[in-house]
């Protein structure tokens, strides 16, 4: 499951990330794609990665110690 987020939020970033450096050359500039991977999805899918692993072990962890 956490995995799932993880992976959905940074695609999720990645789409946003390009749509916005598109629109962001659109008006003349130039800034390389690759820094939508780099600089925002990949950041955001580890971070939201890394928090959903804490939120849904320590949720498993509290259900097992309730359950002694």
């Amino acid at each position: 499951m956490a995995i799932s987020l993880g992976v959905a939020a940074f695609f999720a970033t990645c789409f946003l990330a390009i749509l916005g450096i598109l629109f962001y050359n659109v008006s003349g500039h130039h800034v390389d794609f690759a820094n939508s991977y780099e600089y925002f999805a990949l950041p955001v899918g580890a971070g939201v990665l890394a928090l959903s692993l804490v939120v849904l072990l320590s949720s498993w962890a509290r259900r097992k110690l309730a359950q002694r």
